[in-house]
């Protein structure tokens, strides 16, 4: 046993100085500031490790970044070489099903998916409820399937399934949460899906499929409080603080002032995110003033107008 453990310890030593001659490469080529590189653990298997490593990049204000990355090695003919992540060190299969998602994962992902799958099945049918679409269909879950593998996300995969990377092949920040992180990945590709089918399910004219962008980051953005404000009713109030057609106009205006008034080439960074702000302020204030149903109600007349001059006329009928 003092053999295999010495001969553990030798591999140990070797790979981290393989990360720190890696680490000096990237810096060689211009590849990344990385200033330290520390082997958090390393996990022998067979002829394979896989890695936690910490790196400490310098910020250009000097500030130390650090961020954890998992990497993955194998021993052949000429030694101990960088791979792609190794499948059997996930673990066995597994699943987890609510009302309406099927999380198709890995036992090491097991926590993580357990930690996120009921908050997700309540944001997915209050992101639908806030959208004004049906219902998710009751026994035809969508599968999310978490790859111990780099794949590249879509909102549109056969089958209308999603895939998303699991959490430990994130390049994250030290001590951030992997949970919390997939469940991010997973909420953005449920609203870009169901993005997508409010331009068929309203008809939205192409002209607003700009506001359509804003309007998904907007509710990435209000994720936590989504199912409460898709069942808030309008506000009552009592004749002396009416909410007034002014206030949306005065919002939809701005917005449109920024779309002309920035149109040069040279000002569409600007342009992109003044016109971002004010579509935040309009989503934000158009749900308080006139509760969760409101923005079914928007994009209905994203459907039915072609400026704002006609949205707002239409918004603000009694």
């Amino acid at each position: 046993w003092r053999t295999a453990e010495a001969g553990i310890a030798a591999t140990e030593q070797h790979i981290g100085k393989l990360v720190e001659i890696e680490a000096l490469r990237q810096q060689v080529r211009g590849q990344g500031g990385a200033t330290a590189v520390d082997v958090a653990s390393i996990a022998l298997r067979s002829s394979a490790v896989m890695v936690q490593v910490v790196v400490t990049e310098t910020s250009p204000l000097g500030e130390p970044l650090p961020f954890v990355e998992t990497r993955f090695y194998r021993h052949g003919t000429a030694g101990w070489q960088r791979t792609a992540p190794i499948p059997a060190y996930w673990g066995s299969r597994s699943m987890v099903e609510t009302a309406s998602l099927r999380f198709d994962f890995h036992e090491l992902d097991r926590a993580d998916v357990e930690t996120i799958a009921a908050p997700l099945d309540d944001f997915h049918h209050a992101l639908r409820a806030v959208l004004g679409l049906p219902a998710p269909v009751a026994g035809l879950p969508i599968t999310v399937t978490v790859a111990p593998q780099y794949v590249a996300s879509a909102a549109d995969l056969p089958g209308g399934a999603i895939v998303v990377l699991s959490p430990l092949l994130l390049r994250r920040a030290v001590g951030s949460d992997g949970a919390a992180m997939l469940a991010a990945e997973v909420r953005r590709q449920l609203i870009a899906r169901a993005i997508v089918e409010c331009r068929a399910h309203y008809g939205v004219r192409p002209a607003w499929h700009p506001m359509l962008d804003h309007l998904a980051g907007w509710l990435g953005h209000h994720a936590a409080d989504l199912p409460s404000r898709a069942a808030s009713a309008p506000p009552q109030h009592d004749g002396q603080d009416v909410p007034s057609a002014l206030s949306l106009a005065a919002l939809g205006m701005l917005l449109a002032d920024n779309r002309a008034d920035y149109a040069s080439p040279g000002n569409a960074g600007y342009r992109n995110q003044s016109t971002a702000q004010a579509a935040a302020a309009f989503f934000d204030r158009l749900v308080a003033e006139r509760g969760g149903g409101a923005l079914p109600t928007l994009l209905a007349t994203f459907g039915q107008a072609d400026d704002w001059a006609g949205v707002l006329d239409i918004l603000t009928r009694p």
